[in-house]
């Protein structure tokens, strides 16, 4: 009997901190989710596209530095100051790379910041580029 009551203790026990640890977690996950569906959205793809065709009038043509690029969803992050960083690995498998802030201003998504790797910007600016 007394086995019983103990384990019985165990068990709501572990429950309740399973449930504090759920409470906890919860809110994080629920940024997670949100910031990986604005970075899956058109409207991230639509903002890269437009600051690469900027940066780089012949993109995706034979002669341009930016031939294509991949969003890198596992570097998701939160800013503390606010938004969402996330690298974009340009021209496959290269060490070229953008990292992107992306804000909501005035409930309109935009790029808050970059930073554009080494190589890429000594590739862009010997084409004459930047």
């Amino acid at each position: 009997m007394e086995q019983k009551k103990k384990l019985k203790t165990w068990h709501i026990t572990l429950i309740v901190i399973a449930s504090i640890i759920l409470l906890i977690m919860l809110p994080y996950l629920s940024m997670q989710i949100e910031m990986r569906m604005v970075v899956r959205s058109r409207e991230v793809r639509e903002l890269i596209d437009y600051w690469i065709k900027k940066e780089d009038p012949k993109y995706s043509s034979e002669e341009a530095v930016i031939k294509n690029y991949k969003i890198d969803y596992s570097s998701i992050d939160h800013n503390p100051m606010g938004g969402i960083w996330v690298t974009v690995y340009i021209n496959e498998g290269s060490n070229e790379y953008i990292n992107f802030l992306f804000e909501k201003d005035h409930g309109y998504l935009d790029i808050g910041g970059m930073a554009v790797s080494p190589q890429l910007s000594k590739e862009l600016r010997g084409k004459g580029y930047e």
